[in-house]
């Protein structure tokens, strides 16, 4: 199981911030941004606008209003996969066996016309925790890690170490690769893409007892996968076998740079039943 942070632990987390420095977590989301070949690209489409209004004021004002002052507004839709940008992945993204199954749920019973009905991303809560940066890219000096690097148990172990940090219960850790200086830069993002922990790495961290866990890569852990079979170990044991909240596509290059390695963390997910995650705009506060 995850563990949850106690009303303690949220009020030690509180009592980490000194100086109310607020550090945006999230990139910009824009049409064109580079997305996983599995998802759907981003599109903004305007649905009212002031010449559609002019052109067309019956579709909008009740039949006779008056609109002398020429009162006009612009609204939009939206489409886009909730894996776009920074986002938590629900535990029921990730499904193994034929039928499918995931944690809480499987796919003859909890899946519908209309998405995920067990575990989806309406599930997901708001995290209040102490967020702890593992900078492995400053670490290993080296400004991006390399193409499918595999970042270790010994890595996390020696970058604390070195960060003078140490993990507790309920934390919530960042890791850094350096990605975030390529992205969204298409042929350095190929040349740098699929570093993340190895499937020892995560098994580590989750002995330390840590709440969630978040990268600033599109998938956290090693890719191409060095587990035979697996194309996706790393999630698996952390979504699929034990629900762990998985933060993807996180900004953490301001953090890096002014050496910021615990930190009071706020993730508030967008909660969409049926979706397989949840975007989020997270803040850290020093």
């Amino acid at each position: 199981m995850v563990p949850t942070l106690s009303s303690a632990g949220i009020l030690a987390a509180l009592r980490l911030v000194r100086e109310g420095v607020v550090y945006d977590l999230a990139r910009v989301r824009f049409p064109g941004m580079p997305l996983p070949v599995m998802h759907p690209q981003l599109v903004v489409l305007p649905y009212r606008t002031p010449h559609g209004l002019r052109s067309e004021p019956s579709s909008v004002w009740p039949s006779g209003e008056a609109n002398t002052v020429d009162v006009t507004f612009t609204s939009d839709v939206v489409t886009a996969s909730m894996h776009t940008g920074a986002h938590i992945d629900a535990a029921g993204h990730v499904a193994v066996g034929t039928p499918a199954s995931w944690y809480g749920g499987d796919e003859l019973t909890g899946l519908g016309d209309f998405g995920l009905l067990a575990s989806d991303g309406s599930q997901l809560t708001p995290m209040v925790s102490r967020g702890v940066l593992i900078d492995v890219a400053a670490y290993r000096n080296e400004d991006v890690l390399p193409k499918g690097y595999g970042i270790t148990r010994e890595d996390l172990e020696q970058t604390l170490r070195s960060e003078g940090v140490s993990l507790s219960a309920g934390d919530v850790v960042l890791l850094r690769t350096g990605y975030g200086r390529v992205w969204p830069h298409r042929d350095l993002i190929e040349q740098h893409s699929g570093s993340g922990i190895t499937l020892e790495a995560a098994e580590w961290l989750i002995a330390q007892g840590i709440a969630g866990i978040g990268a600033d890569t599109e998938g956290i852990e090693q890719l191409p996968s060095a587990v035979p079979g697996n194309p996706h170990p790393v999630h698996t044991a952390l979504l699929r076998e034990r629900g762990m909240p998985m933060i993807e596509m996180l900004a953490l290059e301001q953090l890096a740079e002014d050496r910021r390695y615990e930190f009071l963390l706020i993730v508030a997910p967008v909660k969409i039943r049926g979706a397989s995650a949840a975007m989020v705009d997270p803040i850290a506060i020093v």
